[in-house]
């Protein structure tokens, strides 16, 4: 896949809606907007969104970023958009059978966990 394709499919709000949702539901860390993101992108996104995940997926669309907290390791990651595709990349080699879940629409929380765990580590640290 083309690098341009790949930015195509994360930098798409139905894709990052369904993976801040999907993710949501893991153990060892928890979701927010980070500090860093413009007020305006934030406040924007609160005001034309329903639930938080939409709301997130437009920060991370408008240059803000995302807070992900470890709560089993106690550390805080700042993730943006680009972020997230560099992990895809990696998460398409690393782990091809719940990238092709994820690509199919047949993901669940464990497809995202393990995504979310690309994106921040490199490779999936928690089973």
């Amino acid at each position: 896949m083309e690098k341009k394709t790949i930015r195509s499919i994360v930098a798409n709000k139905e894709f990052l809606v369904n993976l801040l949702s999907t993710a949501n539901y893991g153990y060892w860390f928890t979701f927010g907007t980070h500090k860093d993101t413009p007020k305006d992108v934030y406040e924007n996104a609160q005001l034309f969104n329903d639930c938080c995940e939409e709301m997130w997926a437009d920060v991370l669309l408008n240059g803000g970023f995302l807070l992900v907290e470890d709560v089993e390791e106690e550390k805080n990651y700042k993730v943006s958009l680009k972020d997230i595709v560099k992990g895809f990349k990696t998460f398409m080699i690393e782990c091809p059978r719940a990238y092709a879940d994820i690509m199919e629409g047949n993901d669940d929380c464990c497809d995202a966990d393990a995504l979310i765990q690309v994106i921040l580590f490199g490779k999936v640290v928690y089973e």
